[in-house]
């Protein structure tokens, strides 16, 4: 109990810290914590909520330490890459998963190592569920990418088109940036247009055109290929409930884009 309200206290702190860096306005229906009080209280809160998951961490011990500050750190160098974006050299896919491994695979990683050794399971098993983590985390977010997109505010509790507005590059729009076809050169423009303000008066137009230029099917055929992995990892895993609830989490995150 303790290491998963640790794992949960991470998780809560981080979509704080990314609210804030997102401007976004809600989190799952409701006011966001800095919509709602600020950005500088939204950041200290999720500050405070991380000293106590070091906290827990410490009365846990050495090895529970090691995890926490480590997915600390990997959380916090992918939203610095996220907002630094790829330099001239780096391939912009390259650097989305980057981006995608630490900010957010990071943290399913740790749930699953936490779990395993809170429970003294070998080091092969610890490892493999967090390879299956990483795999499952690049999934989720994908999934997320897709339903920025495709899902209105009321089914996915945050404001459709966010990354679009602010101008994170999710995996369905470099699919499409990369794509040769028309609409790419017009989705550069209206993407453009769409970060200028607040309001985002070409986001209608980008949409559309992501649905048109096959960029979401492709982004749903690198989704499937990444939890095909996953599954690939808790099939070496022994049988049992557990292995089971990680095969339907898989299933979950296959049916969450739609």
């Amino acid at each position: 109990m303790e290491a998963a309200a640790l794992a949960e206290l991470v998780h809560v702190a981080s979509l704080y810290h990314d609210d804030v860096m997102d401007q976004a306005r809600t989190r799952r229906g409701v006011p966001s914590v800095n919509a709602r009080w600020g950005n500088t209280t939204a950041v200290l809160a999720g500050n405070w909520l991380l000293s106590k998951a070091a906290q827990l961490a410490a009365e846990l011990g050495p090895e529970t330490i090691r995890l926490q500050s480590k997915v600390t750190n990997r959380l916090i160098m992918g939203q610095i890459r996220e907002l630094v974006g790829p330099s001239d050299d780096d391939d912009p896919l390259s650097h989305y998963f980057t981006v995608v491994a630490g900010k957010t695979a990071a943290l399913f990683a740790m749930a699953l190592q936490l779990g395993a050794v809170r429970t003294g399971a070998p080091e092969h098993v610890v490892q493999t569920l967090a390879e299956y983590g990483d795999h499952l985390g690049i999934g989720f977010q994908i999934a997320d990418d897709i339903l920025d997109i495709t899902s209105t505010s009321e089914v996915s509790g945050k404001e459709q088109g966010k990354d679009l507005a602010i101008g994170v590059a999710s995996l369905p729009v470099l699919l499409a940036l990369a794509d040769e076809r028309p609409e790419a050169g017009e989705l550069r423009t209206l993407l453009t247009a769409a970060t200028a303000g607040p309001e985002g008066a070409g986001l209608p137009r980008a949409v559309a055109l992501l649905h048109r230029c096959g960029a979401l099917a492709e982004a749903r055929t690198v989704m499937h290929a990444r939890l095909l992995r996953a599954r690939a990892a808790a099939n070496r895993l022994p049988d049992g409930p557990a292995t089971r609830a990680l095969h339907a989490l898989c299933d979950f995150v296959a049916r969450r884009d739609h």
